[in-house]
């Protein structure tokens, strides 16, 4: 669980992370990319994200609105049981730090996902969101390449 500030330090996610595979050489690609020149925009780690995502099966849906804003990543299992929002994010040090956004709340909370749902155009993002958050199975994590080791690293998120 992030602090109020959005911090997740470097001791949390080694207890938690979990280490992404890449296996594809566009995946690696992607990975040196970001650990030579970083990733300013998080266009590279989101498509690192939704690469490794596809490559396990997942299906992933378009869930943003206005010029950028919403879940970078809505997640479901092939046979639709499962609905995982990820965040990518940079790490820095080891760390991962959520923002405040969609009416100043700290993102993958509870209250941030209602207020992007309300922010979100109808289709199928937000119906696998809505119906995985009413039934409180919908899952949040944050993932990001961490530059020291060039690994990828997810970390599940518990709500507040």
């Amino acid at each position: 669980m992030p602090t109020a500030s959005g911090l997740i330090n470097a001791s949390k996610v080694c207890e938690s992370g979990c280490l992404l595979p890449t296996v594809t050489a566009s995946e690696r690609a992607l990975v040196e990319s970001i650990v030579a020149t970083g990733d300013r925009t998080g266009l590279k780690t989101e498509q690192l994200i939704e690469a490794i995502a596809k490559r396990e099966g997942l299906t992933s849906y378009s869930a943003k609105y206005g010029s950028n804003n919403g879940f970078d990543h809505v997640l479901v299992a092939p046979d639709g049981t499962v609905t995982i929002i990820v965040d990518s994010k940079q790490m820095r040090n080891g760390t991962f730090r959520l923002s405040n956004g969609a009416g100043n709340r700290q993102q993958l909370s509870s209250d941030w996902i209602e207020a992007v749902l309300q922010r979100l155009p109808n289709g199928r993002a937000k119906e696998h969101v809505r119906k995985a958050y009413n039934a409180g199975d919908v899952l949040t994590a944050v993932a990001g390449v961490d530059k020291r080791s060039g690994e990828v690293v997810i970390l599940p998120i518990r709500g507040n």
